[in-house]
């Protein structure tokens, strides 16, 4: 009983932190309090603890950072911040513990949140959905015999790079 309160706690930090600055922004998706495609490499840097340089994206041929620090979300072990070239986030992947009270809750939150574009949801397997706002793909994977899930951020510019 007492670790299914402190999920639900947990879960109703975590999608605060990540959703509600999104929905009073209209068509702008905020993740992490970050706008996607307007905030600077410089400002992520800034703001975030732990923070290293992760590279050159081969995709958007800009900057990459990442940090291990959970950001103040339980359960993250990992985001990774995308650029452009012009030093503007195009992207961003956190892994996560896996779980799948998680996902629900991951999935719900996000539901209420963005339209809905794909799901795959069976009882044993791997749990794929995507939501969109504007020009911004939302992916939640958790392949099944995996430890870590998945959030993705991905602005379409990137996601076509990738894609071709």
């Amino acid at each position: 009983m007492h670790s299914t309160r402190l999920f639900s706690l947990t879960a109703f930090l975590l999608l605060g932190l990540l959703w509600l600055p999104s929905s009073i922004a209209g068509e702008q998706v905020q993740v992490l309090g970050f706008t996607m495609g307007q905030t600077t490499l410089q400002e992520v840097r800034q703001s975030t603890q732990g923070i290293r340089d992760a590279g050159t994206n081969a995709y958007s041929h800009g900057p990459m950072l990442s940090t291990r620090s959970h950001l103040g979300i339980d359960g993250v072990k990992e985001t990774l911040f995308i650029f452009d070239t012009d030093q503007r986030l195009l992207g961003v992947m956190m892994t996560l513990n896996k779980s799948k009270p998680r996902f629900d809750a991951l999935f719900n939150a996000l539901n209420s949140q963005y339209r809905l574009v794909n799901s795959q949801r069976p009882f044993v397997g791997n749990q794929l959905a995507e939501f969109r706002r504007g020009d911004v793909l939302i992916t939640l994977d958790s392949p099944h015999l995996s430890f870590d899930m998945t959030l993705l951020y991905v602005r379409d510019a990137l996601n076509q790079a990738f894609q071709e």
